[in-house]
């Protein structure tokens, strides 16, 4: 029975970041769409190595393709390592830490909706 209250609360949590998502995801295709029809651009590119806390193949792969899906970035690389880290460019990062913080913002959510929790330490 515990297992399934597990899953179910796991789903919840799925929902909840996807919706979370979604609302990220228009929100940068808005300001993209705005940057593209107005005459001054703010473009600001950058390119980070961000380290990942994703521990397996799949969680990797996800997060990429978060990040991809997202307008504005998209991920060049992953390098194997520890940790490993996601090449990320992004078309408005004029503050390096503001990146750091967003991407790593996506991959907690990301992870807090995916991994189970089974209370041991």
């Amino acid at each position: 029975m515990r297992a399934l209250w597990s899953h179910l609360a796991r789903l919840g949590r799925m929902l909840v970041f996807l919706v979370w998502f979604a609302g990220l995801a228009v929100s940068a295709s808005i300001e993209v769409a705005v940057d593209v029809l107005t005459p001054r651009s703010r473009l600001a590119i950058g390119v980070i190595a961000f380290p990942l806390r994703c521990a397996t193949r799949g969680e990797v792969s996800t997060f990429a393709a978060l990040v991809n899906l997202t307008p504005g970035t998209l991920t060049l690389a992953i390098r194997d390592g520890d940790p490993p880290r996601a090449y990320v460019h992004a078309m408005y990062a004029p503050d390096r830490d503001a990146l750091m913080a967003d991407l790593e913002k996506l991959e907690s959510r990301y992870l807090a909706a995916v991994r189970l929790r089974t209370g041991k330490k």
